[in-house]
């Protein structure tokens, strides 16, 4: 794969963040697929019909990037290599339509993600209000991953500080931005020594696939991040991108240790043996709703008795915008995609 071909080069200006009416932006929700079917998988059938409504709006495109195109060698460096291309393309189309790049947005999302907003007014006001100037936003998590459980150095090096809140590090599951922002971000990462090392030994060594060459993108977006604080907006309450996973001191799954802060208190300390809330817990307490609604999900704050799941969700957000089955999340992802499924079919009530 050429660096070269796929934009690395002369950098794309990216201009700084101004007021743009919402009617006159444009919106490409990206997810990366390589199977052949993209619209055939359980997954993608939830994905394609949740986001439906918001699609209708003639100012959202859905782009599915990857199609057909093998996993291996390059594994979970694909996504930022087919969105970077799609990118690149997308501002030559605005380009030659007369329409300024930085009035077109783009969403890279994970595809194991459920809409929860039809109208795309909400989307920007969200986006507006989280991003405070800054050019990016990223979803956030409780657990601090960067190609491996973070150790204390990880956390001096990228978080020497933090918000209030516990859902308070990067997930590369969801960045949103205009689309020059994404392309200045990608262009970065792909010109990193660790990158082209990457693909120079991918050339000597095509067939290892055992990720020892980089720890994965969202070690890669950290790092990017700790360069340019200045441009990237954590979504720490959870306003547009929510998570199914959830961490806490004490759990039943004793066995599966986290990194995550003690408290939600500003900078509380972080602690190295954080533990997964059991899902069944959280299903049992009923802390995720399901609406006849559009089948939208919502937290369900009302109905949440466990302490430790109260202290985790009280700073959240009730009505996020979208929701992704990260990590151990996916258990609870699951069950919610076949509700959301029945729901959406008219079978069963949510």
């Amino acid at each position: 794969v050429s660096l070269t071909v796929l934009g690395v080069g002369p950098q794309v200006a990216v201009a700084s963040a101004a007021a743009i009416p919402y009617n006159d932006r444009r919106l490409h929700i990206m997810s990366y697929n390589s199977d052949v079917n993209q619209d055939r998988t359980r997954q993608a059938k939830a994905f394609h019909q949740s986001v439906k409504h918001l699609s209708k709006s003639e100012t959202v495109k859905v782009d599915m990037i990857g199609k057909g195109i093998p996993w291996k060698p390059h594994l979970f460096f694909n996504k930022p290599i087919g969105y970077l291309k799609h990118l690149l393309e997308l501002i030559e189309l605005y380009k030659v339509q007369g329409r300024d790049p930085h009035s077109v947005f783009a969403i890279m999302l994970d595809s194991d993600t459920l809409w929860s907003v039809t109208n795309v007014d909400v989307l920007w006001a969200k986006f507006d209000m989280v991003r405070e100037q800054k050019q990016l936003v990223v979803s956030t998590e409780m657990n601090c991953w960067v190609g491996r459980m973070c150790t204390p150095e990880d956390i001096a090096a990228y978080y020497p500080t933090t918000p209030r809140g516990m859902s308070v590090f990067l997930n590369s599951g969801a960045v949103m931005g205009s689309v020059p922002a994404l392309v200045a971000m990608l262009q970065d990462v792909m010109a990193t020594d660790e990158v082209k090392t990457y693909f120079s030994l991918r050339q000597t060594d095509p067939d290892n696939t055992d990720g020892k060459y980089l720890k994965g993108d969202q070690y890669l977006l950290t790092k990017y991040m700790s360069r340019n604080r200045n441009l990237v907006a954590f979504d720490t309450r959870q306003d547009l991108f929510a998570t199914f996973n959830i961490n806490h001191l004490k759990t039943r799954r004793a066995n599966i240790k986290r990194t995550c802060k003690k408290s939600a208190a500003p900078n509380a300390p972080v602690q190295y043996d954080c533990l997964m809330i059991y899902p069944k817990m959280l299903l049992v307490d009923k802390a995720f709703l399901s609406h006849t609604d559009q089948c939208a999900l919502s937290r369900n704050y009302s109905a949440v008795v466990d302490s430790r799941v109260q202290q985790i969700v009280r700073d959240m957000s009730a009505t996020p915008v979208v929701w992704h089955g990260n990590g151990d999340g996916k258990l609870v992802y699951e069950i919610m995609l076949k509700k959301f499924l029945n729901c959406a079919s008219g079978k069963v009530p949510p």
